[in-house]
């Protein structure tokens, strides 16, 4: 796909070191957010996930939202943004999706990102 979508965000993301995003006196580096979202894309591609898998992402506004996005996006996943909350593990069922990514979440299928770090260290199950 050179030429495509991917080269440009990659060149984006990759190593500027102004900030990408601010919110809450947090400041993200464009370069910290590439790098948790290659830590996502690692973490979806030794799952098993594959392109067209749905996946429902229920993070409030933060760097792990945007590097999930962007791993989502990357890998192709179909993905459905939800509001954070108890009401999200539902849409797994609903939603026949084999992920759920969400701040404390928990049970199969569901993963919660560690901070701005990427995946918590050992993702649980796809469901």
């Amino acid at each position: 796909m050179s030429g495509g979508w991917r080269p440009r965000l990659a060149a984006a993301l990759r190593e500027r070191p102004t900030p990408l995003l601010v919110a809450d006196g947090d400041v993200v580096p464009a370069a910290s957010l590439w790098a948790g979202s290659r830590r996502w894309v690692s973490a979806f591609r030794a799952a098993g996930l594959a392109r067209g898998d749905r996946a429902v992402l229920a993070l409030p506004p933060s760097a792990a939202f945007v590097q999930v996005l962007v791993a989502a996006l990357w890998e192709g996943l179909t993905l459905a943004v939800a509001p954070p909350g108890p009401a999200a593990a539902g849409l797994l069922d609903h939603l026949d999706a084999r992920l759920l990514v969400a701040a404390g979440g928990s049970g199969p299928g569901v993963w919660a990102p560690d901070g701005p770090a990427g995946p918590a260290a050992r993702p649980g199950p796809l469901r």
